[in-house]
């Protein structure tokens, strides 16, 4: 008996399977076309809704063009700045570097417009926008912005903005975000005087409780430690390291 109920309810299944596509006007030929056929319109419906959406305004021949330049450059070192349109080379293009001026004045070179010291068309680069990886062309850029002062900065936030053409044909791009361009001088010269200026105060405060600033550097026998030598070497150069890397990327002196 079980046997014959377990047959009837198969045959029944079978039955109602094949049958439901007949039960909503579909061809039992494919009865698959039911989900595609159903989800097909819930497609269309939301296209329809979004193509007609009045908060949502299509700008059709519209190309939006994107500066980048890369964060932590040199000024001793040739400065990259890509373009996403390629660019002419007779359409002369420029840069100009806006600063921050939350306490110092303008400099008298700060509105003035760079040349390009080399211009290449239809490079590619890599950005990295939102924690995403970006492939984007265009033009690089090459600036040579050793002249530019700096003054005793360490570091200079600019804004990049990039034009060319001539008026009033002339097509400005502003960078998105300000970036860090570093100057290897200053840099080497604020870590020497904070390093040096921090083992003279050791020195200094070894001397006053009346001992001799080597022994920090020696044993519990009197003689001369490796070990201790070593700490103290390497807290010095990974202290200047990791200071200076802090003047370019983080702070302005």
């Amino acid at each position: 008996m079980r046997t014959i109920a377990a047959v009837i309810y198969v045959c029944v299944d079978i039955f109602l399977f094949t049958s439901m596509p007949i039960a909503f006007g579909q061809s039992s030929s494919n009865p698959t076309n039911i989900f595609s056929d159903h989800a097909g319109k819930e497609l269309e419906s939301s296209a329809s809704a979004t193509s007609f959406n009045p908060l949502v305004a299509p700008q059709e021949g519209r190309t939006l063009w994107k500066v980048h330049m890369p964060d932590g450059q040199l000024k001793s070192h040739s400065i990259r700045v890509y373009v996403t349109p390629d660019i002419p080379h007779n359409q002369r293009p420029r840069l100009r570097l806006l600063r921050s001026h939350a306490v110092t004045k303008h400099a008298v070179d700060e509105t003035s417009d760079e040349e390009p010291a080399l211009i290449a068309t239809s490079q590619e680069w890599i950005e990295v926008v939102e924690g995403q990886r970006v492939r984007r062309s265009g033009t690089l850029l090459i600036f040579d912005i050793d002249h530019i002062e700096f003054e005793y900065n360490a570091m200079l936030r600019v804004t990049p903005v990039v034009s060319w053409g001539e008026k009033p044909n002339e097509q400005i791009i502003v960078g998105e975000r300000e970036v860090n361009v570093g100057n290897v001088v200053a840099t080497v010269a604020w870590t020497t005087l904070v390093v040096g200026s921090a083992i003279l105060m050791v020195i200094m405060l070894t001397r006053q409780m009346g001992r001799n600033p080597l022994l920090l550097l020696t044993g519990v026998d009197g003689h001369l430690s490796l070990a201790q030598t070593q700490i103290a070497c390497w807290t010095v150069a990974l202290g200047s390291v990791v200071l200076g890397y802090g003047f370019i990327k983080l702070g302005k002196v």
